[in-house]
C-alpha cells in the first residue's frame, strides 16, 4: 500500500503480525490522514491479537505541527487496537524530538531511545522479541 503527496509518500507493508511503515519527504496532515486510514484498517485484520509497528522514518526531515498531533490520536488508537510494541527508524533531529515529545504524552514510562534505531533490521529484531516475549507471557 501507497500514499503519497506532492510533500511526500509512504509504503506500508506487514510481514507476520508486523506493520513497517516507510516514510519519505515531510509529512503533512492530509498524508498522515490517509496513512492513519490504511494503517488501521491493516491493524483490523489482527483481529486483536498482538502486533508491532516499525516505522522507517529514515528519510524524512520532519512532520508539519497539525501531523504530530494526529501522531498523539493514532498512537492511542494503535494501542487500542492491540499493538504492544513500536520501534522507530529515525535521523532527523527533528524528527526525533517530536517522537520524543508524542511519546511522553501516550507512554510517559517508556524510554523513547530503547525503541529508536538507525536500521530497518535492528528495529524488526526488537519489535518481533518483543512480540515473541509478549506471547509467551
Amino acid at each position: 500500500m501507497k500514499f503519497e503527496n506532492k510533500y511526500g509518500q509512504v509504503t506500508v507493508f506487514v510481514k507476520n503480525n508486523i506493520i513497517t511503515a516507510s516514510f519519505s519527504g515531510c509529512v503533512d496532515i492530509d498524508l498522515f490522514r490517509t496513512f492513519t486510514a490504511g494503517l488501521l484498517s491493516i491493524a483490523d485484520q489482527f483481529n486483536g491479537t498482538a502486533w508491532g509497528y516499525v516505522s522507517n522514518s529514515e528519510q524524512i526531515v520532519a512532520a508539519t505541527p497539525d501531523a504530530e498531533q494526529e501522531m498523539i490520536a493514532v498512537s492511542q488508537a494503535m494501542r487500542k487496537k492491540n499493538c504492544v510494541v513500536s520501534a522507530y527508524i529515525i535521523s532527523s533531529p527533528i524528527a526525533i524530538n517530536q517522537m520524543r515529545r508524542i511519546m511522553k504524552i501516550i507512554r510517559p514510562n517508556l524510554d523513547f531511545d530503547e525503541c529508536l534505531f538507525t536500521s530497518l533490521p535492528d528495529a524488526n529484531t526488537y519489535v518481533a522479541n518483543k512480540l515473541a516475549k509478549n506471547q509467551a507471557d
